[in-house]
């Protein structure tokens, strides 16, 4: 049986981490992380970056879930909450942003499974061929 952990915040991962002991961190197999957020006009100085309270919380999240020594499956869902009648959010980021916001994800190299479906569209300038993830595209969210 594996030991799975399912998070819905990357504040979350950071405080669970602290909270148990290494070597049980360590053991966890199986890891699902069920994110939704909007993105705005996007700054990467803001407070919002993928659901996240900053940046730094998104790239220490990564750091740490590296560092899962038994994790053999990893399930991330990162779920865009914009509507399509709203003209301030985006679907799409652009190159740069969507590269530096797979940069630490890219550190995750232990699952045998690495999954992360979104509903962000693709952006052919964004290289993700050689990532150790697949990315699966979600359809849009139909406006309310």
């Amino acid at each position: 049986m594996l030991n799975t952990f399912s998070f819905s915040s990357f504040d979350h991962i950071i405080s669970f981490s602290t909270s148990i002991l290494p070597h049980r961190f360590n053991q966890i197999q199986s890891l699902n992380i069920d994110i939704s957020f909007v993105f705005l006009q996007f700054d990467p100085t803001s407070s919002n970056w993928a659901g996240c309270n900053d940046k730094l919380v998104w790239e220490r999240a990564w750091r740490l879930i590296a560092s899962m020594r038994g994790l053999r499956d990893l399930n991330v869902k990162l779920v865009d909450l914009r509507t399509n009648s709203t003209v301030d959010l985006v679907s799409m980021l652009e190159a740069d942003v969507e590269t530096e916001l797979w940069e630490p994800v890219k550190v995750v190299s232990r699952p045998r499974r690495f999954v992360i479906e979104t509903n962000l569209q693709e952006n052919a300038d964004v290289e993700l061929d050689n990532a150790p993830f697949e990315v699966v595209r979600l359809p849009d969210i139909p406006a309310l």
